[in-house]
């Protein structure tokens, strides 16, 4: 066993080296919403913390960091923002450029679709969020506040993941609420597990 100072020397390397890595996947990825994620590296677990305008980017964003060396589990712990200031900006838009015989809105609407694509299964996602996150609040009940809330976030991306899959192989019909959010739980427990006895291993 190496002397405590050597350890905590060896930790914040590892920290530093898989946040950066983690930073330069995101940056490198062409979404200019991804490259303002933080990225927070502690004792096997890489937490991501942002906000992004769509289950699609969030979905992205923890594929992307998929496979660092040293990280066990991804805590997904960005928030999807309804964009609504693009809407008012819009509207805005309407009334400013109506007297000049473009058409209301669009250079506003074309610069915001760019940076923020939505697909066309993101409406059946956001259908079925509510269950899935009931399911896995019930089954994450007995963890404090802030491990629970964690553990949500990242069922709701493993559940996204999944159905994100079974859209691309044309198999949405097998995409029912209640069996995403059985296999995002147990995801997620299971994940914990092996992070649990990687840093028990390395202690």
């Amino acid at each position: 066993m190496l002397p405590l100072k050597e350890q905590e020397t060896a930790l914040a390397n590892e920290k530093q080296v898989v946040e950066a890595e983690a930073q330069s996947r995101l940056r490198q990825s062409g979404y200019r919403q991804l490259q303002h994620i933080a990225c927070e590296f502690h004792e096997g677990i890489l937490t991501l913390r942002g906000q992004v305008t769509t289950f699609h980017l969030k979905q992205i964003a923890q594929t992307l960091i998929r496979g660092l060396d040293g990280v066990g589990k991804i805590n997904n712990r960005l928030e999807v923002a309804v964009p609504f200031p693009a809407r008012v900006k819009r509207e805005a838009s309407t009334t400013a450029t109506s007297r000049q015989g473009r058409p209301p809105g669009d250079r506003a609407m074309n610069r915001f679709d760019k940076c923020s694509p939505v697909p066309s299964w993101h409406e059946q996602f956001l259908s079925m969020l509510p269950a899935i996150k009931s399911h896995a609040t019930m089954a994450f009940r007995h963890l404090n506040s802030q491990a629970r809330e964690e553990a949500i976030q990242e069922a709701i991306a493993s559940a996204l993941v999944v159905f994100v899959r079974l859209v691309q192989l044309k198999k949405v019909d097998l995409a029912y609420p209640t069996v995403l959010a059985h296999y995002a739980v147990a995801q997620v427990k299971r994940q914990t597990v092996l992070a649990m006895r990687k840093h028990s291993f390395v202690c």
